[in-house]
């Protein structure tokens, strides 16, 4: 619970600080460069167009929960998040 409220009370002072009328895409790219954040823009839209990794229209199974850890994993990787 700590974790959660820690986070939402960061992203709203980050999110406070932004402009509103930026478009969406470039108000993520603005984060993304300020803030050095590590981010996988076509990650679940890939993984949710492909019918082999989901349970329902929705969710993924565990075959697109595992593709999405892996892949999560090698981008933290690629980007020395991880050793």
């Amino acid at each position: 619970m700590l974790v959660k409220i820690t986070i939402t009370l960061r992203l709203g002072k980050i999110l406070a600080k932004h402009q509103p009328s930026l478009r969406t895409t470039d108000f993520y790219q603005q984060l993304i460069d300020e803030y050095q954040l590590v981010f996988a823009k076509d990650l679940i839209k890939n993984l949710l167009s492909d019918q082999r990794y989901k349970s329902d229209l929705i969710h993924f199974n565990q075959l697109g929960y595992e593709l999405m850890a892996q892949q999560i994993y090698q981008l933290f990787f690629d980007k020395g998040v991880l050793e």
